[in-house]
This record gives structure tokens, C-alpha cells and sequence, in this order.
């Protein structure tokens, strides 16, 4: 092998194993990560059906888009980093008001991103469907074969089939001694009308299909959901007049509430909304309870909307109308209890919306306090003061397509669309290039060597039998072939060709001109036209 062919060689397998060891999957042992978008966090640098292809890299930053497995949404999340918290790294949405709940480590992070390619996530999920590969080995398969010059099959055994059948100088013809046009051979150009027939039937399948699935409805509910967390927290504060009590003449969150010393009692819940925009107002509303189920409110606070996933209520608690109102009933009823609880309920009227899906939060355990002739304390756990609670949000109902099912394999209706497309548009393209290459050159002799070609062998030369039988037409001469399963022997001569089936001592022959008859009897005459004298 010269040096430069080896060279070029290497040079090509060194290219081929760089762009493996780039491009090759995590699946298969790699290390690039293949990520196609979903929904409109990213936007407006990535929309759904872009594809994102990523690399490790060995530190990352802020400002790096990134990947990681999300625990708590069970997907693969590509969010960009925006801040680190020690050794974990806080991301979000460039399109989002939140922030992720997942904080990755570097070796949480699938890698960073490498470069993107536009609504390549939905190409890559139609060439993986098995429709599309098998159109592709179909089509592979058929331009492979019929690329093959077809083989004499019936030469060698009709041969000896037909003891008669005399071939002394019989040979292939290494080169047509008349001048061809250039192009496909005849055999080529009949596989090419076989691939365009078989395409054409291919397109009309196609058409079908992707009209069939347009009678399905596009779309269906999904069962994908985003954790909407709301994180409250209570507090409250007070004044009073300094004492042994209250040293300061203030309180705070979870110290006992003298009644008889404290003034302007006031009670605040923040509450944080994270995974989702979010819109509303909270309030806090104040109630009395009897331990016998008598409930009575108190007051209400002013509504505070939410400032970027926050919102802050406060009320001002009276608790000298509440122990009012706890004595009324007690001496309606005849009651002589003076304990009570004093309940503060946030109400919460909040939508979170998410990838245009919206839904009403959950409201937060209200804030409880026992009361007795002195004080108000805390009730329940220190955890009463930081209430959470978690809302799911059904996302992609409106954009999830509808499932098809067939042969008890059931598909995606979106994508199902898309390959019946490609394959229409595939199919179109192969049967008008087929039709193209497989298109005849004019004139009798060759379309039968397109239509025929299996059954016709390309001679220079052979012996003619005793007798010559003129027939007709080359279309007769084929059928008698056919009925004595011999091959028809073609000669192209410069002015006409010659076909011709031989039975024993008999052959029969066929003449095409090319141009006229004038042609063929100068061939006749011609030096090269001693096939035709031989069979006059």
C-alpha cells in the first residue's frame, strides 16, 4: 500500500475514533449526554424538541448550563447555574421566576452544555422508531441489490438442459462495439423502475397512514406533575411596659403572651412558593374556639399579594375581644370554662401556573394558641411555626399527545406523524430519483432490454443453427424463451440490434433498427454486420 494511502487511511480511523470517543453515548460507556428539551424554561435559547448535547467538564461556574438528574421531578433537568452554596450548586430556568429545589453536586452534574442543535430531540426520536429503520435497511437493501449486475442464472444451467443448444463463442461482452450512449446498464435501469414502483407503493402506504393518525385526537391527559412547596413561617412580636417579666418591654416569637402586661399583639406568616410562578394575596384570619366546638372570628388582616414567590400577611391580634367574646357564650350556655384557643388561619389564594399549567395551592395548618385567664402560648410542636405543605401540579396535559396502538405495541401519536412523513417524503424522493435513473433511451430495442433484462445476455459473437427463423417482434421472441426457459443473446450492432434464442439447430432471430431499414441492410453489407449475413 503507498505511503500516502496510508497516511490518508490513518488519518481517516484517527478522525473516526476522536469522534467516537467525543460523541459516544453515557449508555454505551461514553461520556456525552444526549438531552432533548422539554417545556419552556430555557426559552428563549431552547424549545421544546431542541436537542442538547453535553460534556463533563472538571469545574463548573455561574452561568453554566447544565444537567442533572432531578430527584424530585424523576426527569433529567438542563438549567443554568446561578449561584453555589458551599460544594452544591443552585440553578434555574432562564425562563423561571424559582429557583430548582435540587442543589447538584459537581458529580450529581451530567456535564455542561456543548452545543445544540434545533428540533433535533424530535429527528433523533424518529430515526430511533423501528418504522424508520426499517424503511432505511429497506431502502439500503434495494439500492445495495440492485446496484449488482445481474448474474446469467439461466446460462449455465439451461445449457445443460439443452444438450441442442450450441455456444462455442459464446462470450460476455466486454464492450459494446456500438456506440452507447453513457449511463446506467439495462439490468441497472430495470432495478431502478422496480425501486421506483416499490417506492411509489411506499409513498401511498405513508399518505394513508399519516392521514389515518390525523383522525385521532392530538392530544390526551399526562400524568406528569411538578411539587409546588409553600414554606411558611410564623412569627409575632409585642410591646409592654418594662417589668421582671419583660425586662426589654418586648417579646418575641415563642415566648408566653401576658395578657394583663401586653399591648398590640401582632402575628405574621410568610409564606415562600417555590417550583412554580405564582400569583395571589395571603391574609391571616383570627378565631376563637370552646372546648365545647363553639367558634367565633375575631378579626382579619389586610390581603398581601405574592412579590416573587413571597408573600408576608399580618394581622393585630385583640385578645381582649376574644376573652369578650369566650365569656358571652360561656355565660349563654351556662358554661364556667375560661380556656380557649385562639386560631390564626392564613388564607391563601394562589394560582401557580407551570409550563401554562395552573392549579390553586393548598392552604398551610393555621397557627394555634392555647389561652387561659393569663397568657397565650404556643401550642403543639415548635414545628407549628414553620408549617410546609406540597401542591402537585399536572403538567403537559395540553400539549401530551395521544397514544396509538398497533400489533399490541403502543406509540406516541406525535411521533407517529413525524415518521409517517419522513417516510412519505423519503419514499417520493427515492421513487422520483429511481424513476429518473430507470428512464429508457428511446426506441423498441431498449425498453426491451430494461423490461427484459434478467432474461437477456450481452454477446459479441456465436453460432447461429442450421435454420433462422425470423419472428416478428422482440416480445415474441421473449415469450418463446420464456415457454423453452433459454436466454435470449443480444448483439448491438451500429445500426440495429440483434436478438436471438436458439432451440437445437434452430435459431430464432429478431432485428431492431435504430433508425431505419436503410440502416440495416447497410449493415448487412457492412464488415460488421457478418452476424446479421450468417443469419440471412
Amino acid at each position: 500500500m503507498p505511503l500516502p494511502r496510508i497516511a490518508r487511511l490513518s488519518g481517516a480511523v484517527a478522525v473516526l475514533l476522536a469522534a467516537v470517543w467525543l460523541l459516544l453515548p453515557t449508555e454505551l460507556g461514553g461520556s456525552t449526554t444526549y438531552v432533548t428539551t422539554h417545556g419552556n424554561s430555557m426559552e428563549p435559547d431552547f424549545r421544546t424538541g431542541d436537542l442538547a448535547i453535553l460534556r463533563p467538564a472538571a469545574t463548573y461556574g455561574m452561568g453554566d448550563v447544565v444537567a442533572y438528574d432531578s430527584a424530585q421531578l424523576g426527569t433529567t433537568v438542563m438549567h443554568r447555574i446561578i449561584d453555589r452554596d458551599d460544594h452544591r450548586f443552585v440553578t434555574r430556568g432562564d425562563n423561571n421566576s424559582w429557583i430548582d429545589p435540587d442543589e447538584p453536586t459537581s458529580d450529581e452534574i451530567l456535564g455542561e452544555l456543548w452545543f445544540s442543535i434545533p428540533q433535533g430531540g424530535k429527528a433523533l426520536a424518529a430515526m430511533r422508531s423501528p418504522w424508520v429503520l426499517a424503511v432505511v435497511a429497506l431502502a439500503v437493501t434495494t439500492l445495495v441489490s440492485a446496484g449488482r449486475r445481474p448474474r446469467g442464472r439461466h446460462s449455465a444451467g439451461h445449457a445443460h438442459r439443452r444438450p441442442g443448444l450450441r455456444l462455442p463463442r459464446l462470450h460476455r461482452r466486454a464492450a459494446s462495439p456500438a456506440p452507447r450512449a453513457s449511463g446506467l446498464s439495462a439490468p441497472l435501469r430495470a432495478r431502478a423502475r422496480q425501486l421506483a414502483l416499490g417506492s411509489a407503493v411506499a409513498a401511498v402506504l405513508a399518505a394513508g397512514a399519516g392521514a389515518a393518525t390525523f383522525v385521532l385526537p392530538a392530544a390526551a391527559a399526562s400524568a406528569g406533575s411538578v411539587d409546588v412547596v409553600q414554606q411558611g413561617a410564623y412569627g409575632y412580636t409585642a410591646t409592654a411596659a418594662p417589668s421582671t417579666t419583660y425586662p426589654t418591654g418586648a417579646l418575641g416569637t415563642g415566648d408566653p403572651v401576658y395578657t394583663r402586661l401586653v399591648e398590640d399583639l401582632t402575628v405574621s406568616f410568610e409564606d415562600v412558593v417555590t417550583g412554580a410562578d405564582v400569583a395571589g394575596t395571603v391574609r391571616l384570619d383570627v378565631a376563637i374556639e370552646a372546648p365545647d366546638g363553639w367558634t367565633a372570628p375575631v378579626t382579619s388582616g389586610t390581603a398581601a399579594p405574592v412579590q416573587d414567590g413571597t408573600a408576608t400577611a399580618a394581622v393585630l391580634v385583640d385578645h381582649v375581644r376574644a376573652a369578650q367574646l369566650l365569656e358571652r357564650h360561656n355565660a349563654e350556655v351556662g358554661a364556667a370554662g375560661v380556656s380557649a384557643t385562639l386560631v390564626l388561619t392564613p388564607v391563601v389564594e394562589m394560582t401557580a401556573t407551570v409550563d401554562g399549567a395552573a392549579a390553586t395551592l393548598d392552604q398551610p395548618e393555621p397557627l394555634r394558641f392555647s389561652m387561659d385567664p393569663t397568657a397565650l402560648r404556643v401550642a403543639g410542636e415548635t414545628t407549628a411555626l414553620t408549617p410546609a405543605v406540597t401542591t402537585q401540579l399536572a403538567v403537559g396535559g395540553a400539549a401530551a399527545t395521544s397514544d396509538l396502538e398497533i400489533a399490541g405495541v403502543t406509540l406516541p401519536l406525535g411521533p407517529v406523524r413525524l415518521v409517517a412523513a419522513a417516510v412519505l417524503v423519503l419514499a417520493v424522493a427515492t421513487a422520483v430519483v429511481a424513476g429518473l435513473l430507470g428512464r429508457g433511451r428511446g426506441g423498441e430495442a431498449d425498453e426491451f432490454l430494461v423490461r427484459h433484462a434478467a432474461r437477456v445476455l450481452p454477446v459479441t459473437s456465436f453460432a447461429p443453427g442450421n435454420t433462422v427463423i425470423d419472428v416478428a417482434d422482440a416480445e415474441a421472441l421473449h415469450r418463446l424463451a420464456e415457454r423453452l426457459e433459454v436466454l435470449v443473446l443480444h448483439h448491438a450492432g451500429p445500426h440495429a440490434d440483434t436478438f436471438a434464442v436458439q432451440d437445437g439447430d434452430t435459431t430464432y432471430r429478431c432485428v431492431v433498427p435504430r433508425v431505419g431499414e436503410a440502416h440495416v441492410a447497410a449493415a448487412r453489407r457492412s464488415p460488421a454486420g457478418g452476424l446479421l449475413r450468417r443469419f440471412a
